[in-house]
């Protein structure tokens, strides 16, 4: 099984500031896009056929996930070793929820997240760069002390007016 975190990396250094480890992984898309127009001509085969790159590529995750009453995943990550440090959040959802609503969501445009998966030997298997591009909890009457998360990232770099 492998391990995912979600890092919130400090301002203008390659350091990580606080981290969160997914536990209980629901869904996991990786989406990667290299748009490419066709252009047919007139007259010809499908051989013939011009394949024009106008635009660059992108890519963008969605994480879906549990959280349960018990669990402690936000914390730290040493991006050195590849080693999480739990934190002293709490246990309880709320507590959890509570976290993420007041340290971790962007709340800057210079805020960077970065997202990790590493095998159970702490080997980094997949790690980009990007931002949040949303986190949303729910939970059902049917499991009420189960909230379920879902989170989009998108990879790149965040570029704003704001920026000199």
């Amino acid at each position: 099984m492998s391990n995912i975190y979600i890092i919130k990396m400090s301002e203008g250094a390659d350091t990580a500031k606080k981290a969160y480890r997914i536990s209980n992984l629901g869904d996991f898309n990786w989406d990667v896009r290299t748009p490419v127009s066709p252009m047919p001509l007139p007259e010809e085969n499908h051989e013939e056929n011009i394949l024009v790159k106008m635009e660059g590529n992108s890519a963008s995750g969605n994480i879906s996930w549990k959280i349960m009453e018990g669990e402690n995943n936000h914390g730290t990550y040493n991006i050195n070793n590849n080693q999480f440090t739990e934190g002293s959040t709490g246990t309880t959802a709320a507590k959890q929820i509570r976290e993420w609503r007041d340290e971790f969501v962007p709340t800057s445009v210079k805020a960077r997240y970065r997202i990790v998966i590493q095998d159970d030997s702490n080997v980094v298997e997949l790690q980009d760069d990007g931002t949040i591009g949303g986190v949303t909890f729910r939970i059902d009457s049917a499991s009420p002390v189960v909230w379920t998360v879902q989170l989009a990232f998108f990879v790149g770099n965040v570029v704003t007016i704001f920026e000199e």
